[in-house]
């Protein structure tokens, strides 16, 4: 029984993923999934018709346990070759000797993405050994990525060289390039030039890096799971982010199917999310005690038949990588967020809906424990923190 589907984004050029801001230079390196839900909604409205995108929503709207949900997903992640990485959940310094350290603990802060087996690690409270040299992370691009050293050999395939010297550099995954462009006014035929931010993945002759997300299989029955594939097989075509009508945002996507993703604590009072969430008001728990969590600020823009340029509600969500308290009475979820702008709501047009459903993995008590050196510092204090 296929219970998880992991998508691959096979890259066919570069991706513009705007961040906040009115530039056009910036381009990140991941999506978040609330992003994606949408990518893949309008995809199966042009494919499918509206219908079926409402049936699918209210589907959601109507689930009263996660259970009873179609489907989760998680956001676009980076992977490169077989090592796939995750947002460094928000644990702190791992249990290491010497771990309190300024300058060690400056290196774990700066760490964005880690590999799978070093984030099973941290989830679990298991020292990551393999992923140390020297008690500070193994990590390549910058010390923004932390993986083990057999991972970092694996990925020599994408050693970068100095461009003078022609030295071999640690593996580089991805790079953001800016593109010089000109936009020409249709009235004045005055020009304007601006840069355009895009993010393009390595490759290799056998291997490449890309984007990943991983699906959970809920309550979706054969023909829904074969409808969303066609809708990532679609999207790909069209592409997904910013500047898809210059050929930005394209992909070929590859599936892999199975049961079980061990990758958290068997059990645990807290739990870190995959993608971007909206508790519902029954689940204020989760950002109870001993929680850490980030709030960002979801906007956007969007166009209809019939509309351009609409501005979406704005709402917060707590970010990917956070950690929460797992509630006492009810299983986190999260809902579909009602986004619709002023001017449909006005004219009575549909309904425009922000993902904000959780992907939950545990966080075991003893990760979120400070270290031996801060736990004894207490002790000898007389228990002042």
């Amino acid at each position: 029984m296929t219970r998880y589907t992991r998508v691959r984004f096979r890259p066919r050029g570069q991706f513009h993923f705007g961040g906040r801001g009115v530039g056009m230079e910036r381009s990140d390196v991941w999506l978040p999934a609330d992003s994606l839900f949408s990518a893949l909604c309008t995809v199966l409205a042009d494919q499918h018709g509206a219908d079926i995108v409402e049936e699918l929503l209210a589907e959601f709207r109507g689930a009263r346990t996660p259970s009873d949900a179609p489907f989760r997903l998680t956001s676009l992640m980076p992977y490169a070759a077989d090592v796939s990485f995750l947002p460094y959940p928000m644990v702190g310094p791992p249990r290491i000797p010497n771990a309190t350290d300024l300058r060690r603990r400056k290196q774990f802060k700066a760490v964005q993405w880690v590999s799978s087996n070093v984030f099973r690690a941290l989830a679990r409270h298991e020292s990551p050994t393999a992923a140390l040299e020297n008690d500070l992370p193994t990590t390549i691009h910058g010390g923004k990525i932390w993986l083990t050293l057999k991972e970092k050999d694996g990925l020599e395939s994408f050693m970068a060289r100095h461009p003078e010297t022609g030295k071999p550099q640690s593996p580089v995954l991805w790079r953001t390039h800016l593109r010089p462009r000109v936009t020409v006014d249709r009235k004045t035929l005055k020009s304007a030039v601006y840069a355009l931010g895009g993010t393009a993945f390595n490759r290799t002759k056998d291997s490449s890096a890309g984007l990943y997300t991983v699906v959970e299989w809920l309550a979706a029955d054969e023909s829904v799971q074969a409808l969303i594939k066609g809708a990532f097989e679609q999207l790909g075509e069209v592409g997904i982010g910013g500047k898809r009508s210059s050929g930005f945002g394209q992909f070929v996507p590859n599936f892999e199917d199975f049961v079980n993703w061990s990758i958290g604590a068997s059990d645990g009072d807290f739990f870190t999310t995959f993608s971007p969430y909206h508790p519902r008001p029954n689940e204020r728990e989760v950002i109870g005690p001993e929680a850490r969590y980030e709030i960002e600020l979801r906007r956007g823009w969007l166009s209809l038949s019939g509309y351009m340029n609409l501005r979406r509600a704005s709402i917060r969500m707590i970010a990917d990588g956070s950690v929460l308290r797992w509630p006492s009475t009810v299983t986190p979820f999260g809902d579909l967020v009602d986004v619709t702008p002023k001017t449909l709501f006005e004219n009575e047009g549909p309904t425009v809906y922000r993902y904000g459903l959780v992907f939950p993995v545990r966080i075991a008590n003893a990760a979120m424990k400070p270290s031996d050196q801060i736990e004894t510092r207490r002790q000898l204090d007389g228990g002042r923190s």
